[in-house]
């Protein structure tokens, strides 16, 4: 199956907290591969995560909006906004 990426994912294992309307408290998760416009994140239970959320990492200040684009059984894709 060929690429249908534009942007190259680079691989990682990045610590992140999701935030989102609806969640009592953040959901801690891993960024297993990262772009400019997207990633690959590993989570417990996707399933419980509306579509738009925000990320933060302890190594930023500031909290990035994605929109999940796919979910499967302890990951999901996102694209950022």
């Amino acid at each position: 199956m060929a690429e249908r990426r534009k942007l190259i994912r680079i691989p990682c294992s990045l610590p992140v907290r999701i935030a989102a309307a609806g969640l009592k408290e953040g959901v801690f998760a891993t960024i297993r591969d990262i772009s400019e416009a997207g990633a690959r994140i590993a989570v417990e239970r996707p399933e419980e995560l509306p579509n738009i959320i925000q990320l933060k990492s302890p190594l930023e200040r500031e909290m990035h909006s994605a929109e999940i684009v796919w979910r499967k059984s302890k990951e999901i894709g996102v694209k950022f906004l």
